[in-house]
């Protein structure tokens, strides 16, 4: 399954019963996965300004929400104010006795006071109905937006990202990552408003009360503020790693699922089995590391938040005692000091969560920062019509530093020329091809278009004018109409089936459940490989492109089914630049050139008949594939295949 399975397997290796060697080997697998992802770290402040700003456009929400959490913060205060307005009365009959009328008068007054206070409450419920109601909205817009941002960035990336990265990871990223940014903004961006609101009104009421009292208060905090930042290292660290670990559990099943007919092929799933089962370990012992923190931080919140209730309360007493304060006043300072706590409370309730959103946003900020390869020309020129005039010019290109895969390349193509690549697998043919879409940029050398280099011509306007058939078919979920019509959605139905019949894809698509608009599932699974290659031949021919690349597009198709391509190929590639990459020379025998590519050099080229006569690696394949009466074995061809392709 590549190379996540190699790191795998290699830390299954190392594997050791003790639980502190198997969280080392764990440790550095999931370092060597973050390399791999080139995963960045920000400063807490960065990602909240980031996130913050997808909620700058609804400003008139978030105003209407910090108006709401000081209602509720203004609301919840009344309680505390309330209840020593009742004591009060109440410690004053107890301590001077009073007649029936003025005894009277205080019930009256408690009655009237327990009124507000009921209203108080329910005005309180319902705020914060309202202010949970439309947080909730305005999170979701803006995790709404940040998701498709990442798409659309991700769309932009060059192909190099996706293919060092595995699937599994990406989708992660893409999915539970953003959810879990979902918990960053309602639970961080706008609760840390109504708590900062909470604080600092409470804080006044405080000092107000007594700030004596306050000063004892005042000396925890700071002491709280340290702890939960040291606490707050410690538990990104580990949830870094812990969605390392998730993203590498997600390539594996991603890979797994989607390479299951080769699992089953192989009898690899007891392989499988064990591979996911370290992933999963890996996630583990990252995750117990992670509890531990947990476990130690809420309960040690919670016993410096009492030893501060604690304090206030025994020396507010001596306080009372020598009537330096009030009973009522006291009762009062106790309620708001358990409000003034109640934010460091939550953010120890929450805290995990906002972890895990801190360390998601670190990773979808990797991603929206990491820069697509492919980039438009400040000044790029917009092409109408390609004529075909195109050129390889001194290429040379590489996918890793010291391993050139294209050498030197040249090569002049006229209008209209259909041009075919052969030679051994890996050679650089397709990579030609993939220079020539753009999907990577020569290091050396220069690729032009009608005169035009490449890099200077819009992106959108000559890929508009591409086709591309390969060998490993892509077909999209929805019906064979819909995947005919994909190169062009404008496309009447009745030109969708001419196309079809005029490749031979009409009869086999009548002979499905519900011909035209049968669902093709998920990569056309439905279809046989034959099938899903008539139906993107369909796909190409509809498209009407100026510049068509047949990438061994007839090498899962029956030879009769190939013939009938070949003899619609002769159509569809008349009027139009052609590049075909085949091993069955078959299908290139009629092209105007032939190039023969070894170690990424072009060795020869030019027509079928006077590479046939030539000595070389083409008349060598062309007698291995063709002649009769060529008797001599398998290895003595590709012994003579080599010595011709080093010598040539």
């Amino acid at each position: 399954m590549g190379k996540i399975i190699d790191k795998i397997k290699k830390i299954k290796n190392k594997f050791s019963k003790k639980k502190i060697k198997w969280y080392r080997r764990r440790k550095k697998y999931v370092e060597v996965d973050e390399r791999d992802q080139e995963m960045r770290q920000y400063k807490d402040s960065v990602i909240f300004k980031r996130i913050f700003k997808y909620l700058m456009p609804m400003k008139n929400r978030v105003i209407l929400l910090m108006i709401l959490s000081l209602l509720v913060s203004l609301t919840g205060l009344g309680y505390p104010l309330l209840i020593s307005q009742i004591v009060d009365p109440m410690e004053e009959a107890v301590a001077t006795g009073v007649t029936q009328a003025e005894l009277d008068v205080i019930w009256k007054t408690i009655y009237t006071l327990g009124w507000i206070l009921l209203i108080i409450v329910f005005a309180n419920f319902f705020l914060k109905w309202v202010y949970q109601r439309k947080m909730a909205e305005l999170s979701l817009h803006a995790i709404s937006e940040i998701r498709t941002d990442l798409f659309t960035h991700a769309q932009k990336l060059s192909l190099r990202f996706y293919t060092n990265r595995p699937t599994g990871k990406i989708l992660n990223t893409l999915i539970n990552d953003v959810e879990s940014v979902n918990q960053l903004v309602s639970q961080t961006v706008i609760q840390l408003l109504g708590d900062l609101v909470t604080v600092i009104t409470t804080l006044i009421l405080l000092l107000v009360t007594s700030i004596e009292l306050s000063g004892f208060l005042l000396l925890f905090t700071p002491l709280i503020g340290v702890i939960m930042y040291g606490f707050a290292k410690k538990s990104r660290m580990y949830q870094r790693k812990t969605r390392a670990t998730v993203s590498i559990m997600t390539s594996i099943l991603q890979e797994a699922i989607s390479g299951s007919k080769t699992i089953k092929a192989f009898v690899t799933e007891d392989v499988n089995i064990k591979n996911f089962d370290v992933a999963t370990r890996a996630a583990k012992e990252v995750n117990l590391r992670q509890a531990k923190i947990n476990a130690i931080l809420a309960p040690l919140l919670q016993l410096l938040i009492a030893l501060a209730l604690g304090i206030i309360l025994t020396w507010g007493a001596k306080m009372v005692e020598s009537g330096r304060l009030d009973i009522p006043k006291l009762v009062q300072y106790f309620m708001l000091a358990t409000g003034f706590i109640t934010p460091f409370n939550n953010i120890a309730n929450f805290y995990n969560t906002v972890q895990v959103a801190m360390a998601g946003g670190e990773r979808i900020l990797t991603m929206l920062d990491t820069k697509p390869e492919i980039t438009e020309h400040p000044k790029s020129k917009t092409i109408k019509e390609i004529k075909g005039k195109i050129e390889f010019n001194n290429v040379n290109f590489w996918y890793e530093e010291g391993v050139p895969v294209l050498k030197n390349v040249n090569l002049k193509v006229k209008p209209n020329q259909r041009v075919a690549f052969v030679g051994f697998t890996g050679a650089g043919k397709s990579t030609l091809i993939s220079l020539l879409s753009r999907f990577y940029d020569p290091q050396e050398g220069e690729i032009t278009i009608d005169g035009i280099p490449l890099t200077h011509l819009s992106l959108r306007s000559f890929r508009s004018q591409m086709g591309i058939v390969l060998q490993d078919t892509y077909l999209f979920s929805g019906t064979v109409l819909e995947n005919i019509r994909y190169g062009r959605p404008s496309a009447t139905d009745e030109e969708v089936y001419a196309a079809a019949k005029k490749i031979g894809a009409h009869k086999f698509i009548m002979q499905l459940v519900e011909g035209y608009q049968t669902e093709v599932r998920e990569r056309g699974s439905l279809l046989s490989v034959g099938q899903r290659q008539l139906i993107s031949f369909a796909r190409a021919l509809l498209a009407d492109p100026r510049i068509l690349i047949l990438d061994e597009a007839t090498s899962s198709v029956d030879p009769y089914t190939e013939l009938r391509i070949q003899e619609a190929l002769e159509t569809l590639l008349q009027n139009r630049n052609s590049f075909i990459i085949a091993h069955r020379l078959s299908t290139v025998l009629n092209s105007d050139m032939i190039c023969v590519i070894d170690d990424g050099k072009i060795i020869q080229k030019g027509p079928h008949e006077e590479l046939v006569k030539e000595e070389g690696l083409y008349k060598h394949l062309y007698e291995m594939q063709f002649k009769k009466g060529y008797e001599k074995s398998l290895d003595e061809l590709q012994d003579d295949l080599k010595k011709y392709a080093t010598t040539s």
